[in-house]
């Protein structure tokens, strides 16, 4: 039985579920500071691992809204394409955002020292250079320099503290 069959028949052979279970074995992990080689990234061991067969697959490389590189198992794409497009309000950006991921999307599989080829065009949107950041999101992985995961970081903590700040200033109940 060949390796996709094999991943097929784990999963139930239906993206939903696969990517329940990507998301299953992805939780808790991350993030990952990584060098870059060139334009190559290698994955780290804890994460081929965790994925088992699946991390040998094909990956596709597409871009994001901001500077990121998202990176999704050829299995469940047309799910994670169906959720950003669930995502939108307005169906006439839904299509376009959808056009955009596609033709920035570049299929990719491990080499055999675990590397990923990162394509040069997304390599520049996301600003990658010397080294980069990957972080695990639900069923997909996310590539970002370090400097913009800092900053991811910052505003998420800062929008944290601007929800909970009401909340330490609340009086208690009696």
């Amino acid at each position: 039985m060949q390796r996709q069959d094999r991943i097929a028949e784990q999963s139930g052979g239906k993206p939903l579920h696969q990517a329940k279970e990507l998301a299953r074995k992805l939780a808790g992990m991350g993030p990952f500071s990584l060098q870059m080689d060139g334009c190559r990234v290698t994955a780290p061991a804890r994460l081929i691992d965790r994925l088992g067969d699946l991390a040998h697959e094909n990956w596709r490389f597409t871009r994001w809204l901001d500077p990121r590189i998202r990176i999704i198992p050829e299995g469940v794409w047309k799910h994670y394409l169906a959720r950003v497009q669930r995502g939108f309000t307005d169906a006439a950006i839904a299509r376009k955002t959808l056009q955009i991921l596609e033709q920035s999307s570049e299929s990719k599989t491990l080499d055999s020292r675990a590397r990923w080829d990162v394509p040069v065009d997304l390599q520049l949107h996301a600003n990658l250079k010397s080294s980069a950041v990957l972080v695990v999101n639900e069923f997909w992985l996310e590539l970002l320099s370090p400097e913009n995961w800092r900053r991811q970081v910052e505003e998420t903590w800062r929008r944290a503290q601007e929800v909970y700040k009401p909340l330490a200033q609340a009086k208690p109940r009696t």
